[in-house]
């Protein structure tokens, strides 16, 4: 069965600590695993994720930088992943949901 887009947004991350708004999407469809792939891609500026649980900093992150794109897969690390921005700016991202 090909990919089926569930959701897509824009959003803006910021200094404060970014993870998927569960609802955005029906809880139980996301709980039950249906959501198995996010794609941001990085529109202005850039930002500091992880999967980890922590809140990402520069010590402990990834950077994704204006233009690249972040593929997510498997409900664990969709619902792990944490991100801000990485400068003073505020970073713009697009936000695709797949099922």
């Amino acid at each position: 069965m090909a990919e089926q887009v569930v959701l897509s947004k824009t959003i803006t991350i910021d200094d404060n600590v970014f993870t998927f708004n569960l609802s955005d999407l029906n809880d139980n469809t996301i709980k039950t695993g249906s959501v198995n792939k996010v794609l941001l891609n990085i529109k202005t500026n850039s930002i500091l994720f992880n999967f980890y649980g922590g809140n990402p900093t520069s010590s402990n992150s990834f950077q994704a930088i204006n233009g690249k794109v972040i593929e997510i897969t498997g409900l664990e690390d969709i619902l792990n992943f944490k991100a801000v921005r990485a400068t003073s700016n505020n970073a713009t991202v697009f936000i695709t949901y797949y099922k």
